[in-house]
């Protein structure tokens, strides 16, 4: 384990630390996931930033979780990167499918969050 993982588990002890990490958990996991899908799409912010017709500084604060986004922005920059938002339950599994692949699955059997991208065969 690096110095920062030792550090994060020794104040995820601490109730309030714990509590806004968790409640952040969400927002960060939006954030990688948008970056993620930008770079497959080989875009840059700033070209991103002109498909949804906003700035390129948008796109970072969404990308950064600088700012709370609201749906419609989010639902604008995903079109743009030609996904969309998808919100799933604790405990359950969801596949989103477009044409003949799975772009999302995901499986939450013990609260851990996992998303990942697969393939489907016809």
């Amino acid at each position: 384990m690096s110095f920062l993982d030792d550090y994060i588990n020794d104040q995820l002890k601490d109730p309030e630390f714990k509590k806004a990490w968790d409640e952040s958990e969400a927002s960060y996991q939006l954030a990688r996931q948008l970056i993620d899908l930008r770079k497959q799409r080989g875009l840059t912010q700033k070209q991103l930033a002109k498909r949804v017709e906003t700035q390129q500084s948008s796109i970072s604060r969404a990308e950064n979780g600088d700012h709370n986004l609201t749906i419609g922005t989010m639902a604008k920059i995903t079109r743009g990167l030609g996904a969309r938002i998808v919100v799933v339950q604790d405990n359950e599994e969801v596949i989103v499918k477009r044409r003949a692949r799975t772009l999302f699955r995901h499986r939450n059997p013990d609260g851990a969050k996992v998303i990942r991208a697969s393939r489907v065969k016809r």
